[in-house]
């Protein structure tokens, strides 16, 4: 789903019940944002309300593991080189 970031919050809700606060992830423009910086849960809402940023972010996701997914996803960067770097 599409939606047009009018806002500097945006809520977005998901269906899945996060197993815990690690289990939902957020990435704005593709960087992994920071909880209780950049957005912050409801869990009982299953709701996320994202600060869009300065300038505004063009693509927000949100990851949810549910109880199956214990294990954290740590955060991850990869870089474009030629191996020798």
């Amino acid at each position: 789903m599409c939606k047009r970031l009018r806002r500097n919050t945006v809520k977005l809700s998901y269906a899945h019940i996060a197993s815990s606060t690690d289990a939902v992830m957020v990435f704005r423009d593709g960087v992994r944002a920071v909880e209780g910086t950049d957005y912050t849960i409801d869990h009982f809402k299953r709701e996320v309300s994202v600060q869009v940023g300065s300038p505004k972010a063009k693509m927000i996701m949100v990851h949810v593991l549910g109880p199956a997914g214990l294990v954290k996803i740590a955060e991850q960067r990869y870089y474009a080189g030629t191996g020798t770097e």
